[in-house]
């Protein structure tokens, strides 16, 4: 069992709840995964089992898309709607946003854009992790602002009764959606939250070929034998792990 488990991760646990129901599963001790997801969002995670872990770094750097619904008027301090609300638009503001408006500062959002980096991050600063002092409602002065990339923005839709708009992006590595969605309530000048997120691509792979823990678990317990083809397009074997890659075969005598 070495290679890339794909798994469609629900909304509720964290990354590493997906891990240890999945090293339960399997029985194997040997899973890490590539590119956390919070417990908010769902989508695919990328699960490396056994002798993959070793690709971990490889996996990591290719870019992600994402189904991202971003609620307007409300700005939180996690810039989503699990946080707490810090200010909200008034309702007769908010109304007067039209979907052309909305959907023309959607699309001006694409390319690198200087961000400032969510406080309910694992991005550290001197020495400690901004969620740790997020968690102790002690946010430090120095929250750093970085270059995050977007691209392929797909304006999917608005909601004039919920003010939300629905966008498909993809971004590259150390890019946050959550930055992403409150810069987008801040240039239509009500603020904005994400409400919902799911991953849908993490290079090379997409969340078509993800299956749910639950499935995972019924699908090992039935299994005839120790392989992961019980898991059918979930799991990749080592060797195409990579596939876009440049892949060199060598043959050799001793």
């Amino acid at each position: 069992m070495n290679g890339v488990l794909l798994v469609d991760k629900s909304i509720g646990p964290t990354s590493h709840d997906v891990v240890a129901k999945v090293r339960r599963a399997l029985g194997i001790r040997s899973i890490g995964h590539a590119g956390t997801l919070d417990p908010m969002a769902s989508g695919l995670l990328v699960l490396l089992v056994g002798e993959a872990t070793k690709i971990s770094d490889y996996l990591l750097n290719g870019d992600k898309a994402y189904e991202v619904v971003v609620r307007l008027g409300v700005r939180t301090d996690s810039m989503d709607m699990t946080g707490l609300i810090l200010e909200e638009a008034p309702a007769e503001t908010l109304s007067r946003l039209t979907e052309a408006e909305v959907q023309s500062a959607v699309m001006a959002m694409a390319g690198t854009l200087e961000l400032q980096v969510p406080v309910h991050s694992a991005v550290k600063v001197n020495g400690k992790k901004l969620y740790e002092f997020a968690h102790r409602g002690d946010v430090p002065e120095d929250v750093p602002v970085r270059e995050m990339s977007f691209y392929d923005i797909e304006f999917r839709g608005w909601n004039p009764v919920t003010f939300e708009a629905t966008v498909h992006l993809r971004s590259s590595k150390g890019s946050f959606i959550r930055a992403w969605g409150n810069e987008l309530g801040r240039r239509l000048g009500v603020g904005g939250s994400v409400a919902v997120l799911r991953r849908t691509e993490s290079q090379p792979f997409h969340v078509g070929q993800a299956i749910s823990v639950e499935a995972i678990q019924e699908r090992w317990e039935a299994r005839k034998s120790r392989s992961g083809e019980c898991l059918g397009s979930a799991w990749v074997e080592l060797p195409e792990a990579l596939p876009h890659f440049l892949r060199l075969e060598i043959e050799a005598r001793m």
